[in-house]
């Protein structure tokens, strides 16, 4: 049995079911019925699905939001106080928990001052595939066994794909870091190229900025699928072509998210979510794509999205995605809205100061409502399709997500275009 497959088995047989649940009563909430068993919680619509607490029969106690005949997106508290974040029929672990045993895919920091990135199993120990940073600076990636690295690999997963920036992201300094959170908090792409002309900031530096957050906050939201191996090489060129002769557009050095239904040639895989996917890559840019490259954007990665667009399942919670899990929003306890979920939630945690996501109906506009950014679904015919994961051929269409108006427009210029692979466009 493969391992994916064994840990299916393995965590499905350690989650929690809605009809395990005896419901409270809560003061001011509705209760409502549906397949046979009864919800306590906020209601909303015709729908069944809501927001409240259950307590499980072997006493745990389940808080967040249900759907349908399942629990998901909450968080479940054992009698011994043994706490981990549930989502669905997807289980992760997002931060250590008591005696640092936890279960599931997530990061775990260890009391000798390890950090391990991968699976680790109920009984706290490290199984597949997954990579330590020791407390010394080294680092190892491999599959594990028992606790023990049995056999070491290349870091494949884009979790451990992160550590590779090791190196670069210690010549970061906590000061410069400080100052680089004051200096881009709401900076809109003029003022960022006004600081690379200035000599305050380099491509570079502001993709290894992205990375540290990144790395440091995504592991809860679950926005960035994947990085872009060479990111920095290119970012290193984007500078580079900046001191020797002028900047190629307004986004010349400028890094970019793109939602991962949109098809890039390089080592970016193509997946919509979708493990059936997962090493799909595409063979070559899409026009949207060649165009940001041709402007001098920087693609930074891939971002997680409803999976195939939220159009092949039902019911399938906004922005969960086989190959990233539940996207979350960092405002809180909202959704994220779908399904160019993470493109949304990337920009309005500061991960990149745009992104590209795509919209049939409501796909663009619903996620940056959501995350209190700007967007617009363009008219058909604006924007190439080419190279795109369709659904519809008289709806889709890619756009645009920022968080300024200034910003928006400057992306939107570098995206529209006659493009002779979309007869459309003409």
């Amino acid at each position: 049995m493969k391992l994916t497959a064994a840990l299916s088995l393995l965590l499905v047989a350690l989650l929690p079911n809605i009809a395990d649940c005896a419901p409270l009563e809560i003061p001011g909430h509705d209760t409502y019925y549906a397949y046979g068993h009864k919800y306590v919680g906020e209601t909303q619509g015709s729908d069944a699905h809501g927001k409240g607490e259950c307590t499980l029969k072997d006493g745990a106690v389940f808080s967040g939001y249900w759907e349908h005949d399942r629990l998901f997106q909450g968080r479940v508290t054992r009698q011994d106080g043994f706490q981990y974040d549930f989502d669905g029929e997807f289980f992760r672990i997002f931060r250590p928990l008591k005696e640092g045993v936890v279960v599931g895919l997530g990061v775990a920091r260890l009391d000798n001052g390890d950090t391990f990135t991968g699976y680790i199993d109920k009984k706290g120990q490290f199984i597949g595939r997954g990579s330590i940073l020791r407390s010394d600076g080294t680092q190892e990636y491999g599959l594990w066994k028992d606790g023990l690295l049995v056999k070491k690999i290349d870091p494949l997963s884009e979790k451990e794909r992160i550590l590779l920036f090791d190196a670069k992201l210690e010549t970061l300094s906590d000061s410069r870091i400080v100052e680089l959170d004051t200096l881009l908090e709401d900076a809109t792409i003029p003022v960022i190229q006004s600081y690379f002309q200035a000599g305050r900031l380099t491509s570079e530096e502001l993709v290894l900025y992205y990375i540290h957050r990144i790395r440091q906050h995504d592991f809860k939201l679950n926005s960035v699928l994947e990085l872009n191996p060479d990111v920095l090489t290119i970012a290193r060129q984007r500078d580079a072509e900046r001191s020797e002769t002028k900047s190629r557009s307004g986004m010349h050095g400028i890094p970019i998210l793109l939602k991962d239904n949109i098809g890039t040639g390089d080592k970016l895989h193509t997946t919509a979510g979708a493990k059936a996917l997962e090493d799909a890559h595409c063979d070559r840019d899409a026009f949207i794509v060649s165009r940001l490259r041709e402007a001098g954007a920087i693609i930074l990665g891939k971002c997680n999205m409803s999976e195939w667009a939220n159009m092949l399942t039902h019911p399938l919670p906004t922005g969960f995605s086989g190959m990233g899990g539940q996207t979350r929003n960092p405002f809180g306890d909202f959704i994220s809205g779908g399904s160019s979920s993470g493109s949304a939630v990337a920009v309005a945690a500061g991960f990149a100061t745009v992104s590209v996501g795509t919209e049939t109906a409501g796909s663009l506009t619903s996620p940056a409502s959501q995350n209190s950014l700007y967007t617009i679904k363009p008219s058909i015919g604006l924007i190439s399709r080419d190279r795109i994961i369709p659904i519809s051929e008289s709806m889709d269409t890619a756009g645009p997500m920022a968080r300024s108006v200034t910003d928006l427009s400057i992306l939107l210029n570098e995206l529209a275009g006659v493009d002779p692979h979309d007869p459309v466009t003409s």
